[in-house]
């Protein structure tokens, strides 16, 4: 969420391997439809690895940003969790003081 920052350290142990941020226009090499510079949150439909947050989960609803950052796409957290698939639901993040 919003609230929340990617704990790398957690998912690093979590995981047993060690993650890093892509540069901003690396997901443009993966997903080459994509025009803005996030939505690497769609990645198990793109059948890359996938690990989402347990926070995400918290509310009923999700809002992930669309196209160039000026439209939303809102969905129930159930419809969320079939957009993941069978990605692993982790604690990963830390919630931004």
């Amino acid at each position: 969420p919003a609230s929340h920052t990617l704990s790398l350290s957690e998912l690093h142990e979590k995981n047993h391997r060690r993650f890093e941020l892509a540069p901003e226009k690396e997901p443009k090499k993966v997903f080459p439809r994509l025009r803005a510079r996030r939505g690497a949150d769609r990645g198990a439909a793109y059948d890359v690895e996938t690990i989402a947050d347990e926070s995400l989960f918290d509310e009923p609803e999700i809002h992930l940003e669309a196209g160039e950052h000026e439209e939303l796409i809102g969905m129930s957290t159930d419809q969320f969790r079939r957009l993941l698939m069978d990605a692993p639901v982790d604690s990963i993040s830390v919630r931004m003081q």
